[in-house]
């Protein structure tokens, strides 16, 4: 690995790894680094960014690059603002039914009541040129990233976002999210809007997550689709589980492992 992270700082031991993108034979992920005692007390440092090749064998991790980015910060309204939490890629090489060849990079935004949805893209053959980012500030896009503002005012700390126009009747985008606060909510939960920005009506409460309901320390969070592995016409969906009980990891190793939704729309 090549090192270049000025937010590698002494004693970080976590990096929290975001969706990624292939793009040009690279695999190309956003990392929050993070340092913090277990138990919800991590803080984040910055975003790096980890590139690998891809050939016929598969990901060449051993030749992965880490850099650092400017992708936290604090934006115009005083919000602390981090991109990575989710990607979709509107391109004729992702197989996008209308396609616009821009990848989406969606973050989020701090605030009060928890985290707020943002979102930036790029032209697909710039993708890893930063510069060349654009960041949705309401009205339009906009080349200064401390002017992007929320698109959503409650989000997971992962989700997902899908173009279903080819699929769903009036549900141009699918914004699939864990809703409550930073994430650890027992709802599964989804937005719909006519574009990559929006405008998003209120969250439709598609599942309840009844695994807390069980005690034992259980949690789940970051609730988000994978259209790759959907059936057409259909959007399968999955939220992470996990417990505060370490004992209860011994005695219940599926604890640990994801659950899955099968969403479908009925007319």
């Amino acid at each position: 690995m090549t090192e270049n992270c000025k937010n590698t700082i002494p004693g970080l031991v976590l990096r929290w790894e975001a969706p990624g993108v292939e793009w040009l034979e690279q695999r190309i992920t956003l990392f929050a680094a993070m340092d913090g005692p277990e138990g919800f007390q991590f803080a984040v440092h910055g975003i790096a960014r980890v590139s690998a090749p891809v050939d016929e064998d598969g990901l060449r991790y051993d030749e992965n690059i880490q850099a650092d980015t400017d992708l936290y910060y604090e934006a115009a309204n005083g919000r602390t603002t981090y991109f990575g939490a989710a990607f979709m890629a509107l391109t004729e090489s992702a197989g996008a039914a209308n396609p616009d060849g821009h990848i989406y990079i969606y973050g989020l935004q701090n605030g009060a009541s928890g985290p707020a949805m943002v979102v930036a893209r790029v032209p697909e053959a710039r993708f890893a040129d930063f510069a060349a980012w654009h960041f949705w500030n309401g009205a339009e896009w906009t080349a200064e990233k401390e002017q992007v503002v929320p698109i959503a005012d409650e989000i997971s700390c992962e989700f997902s976002v899908t173009p279903m126009s080819d699929q769903w009747e009036g549900a141009a985008y699918a914004v699939v999210f864990q809703e409550a606060g930073a994430g650890l909510g027992n709802r599964l939960s989804m937005y719909v809007g006519a574009s990559p920005v929006g405008p998003f009506a209120d969250p439709i409460r598609l599942y309840a997550c009844a695994e807390p309901d069980e005690g034992k320390g259980i949690y789940v969070y970051n609730a988000k689709a994978h259209p790759h592995l959907s059936r057409p016409g259909e959007l399968l969906a999955s939220y992470n589980m996990n417990t505060t009980s370490m004992d209860m990891h011994m005695q219940h190793a599926g604890i640990y492992r994801p659950r899955f939704v099968n969403i479908r729309q009925i007319r």
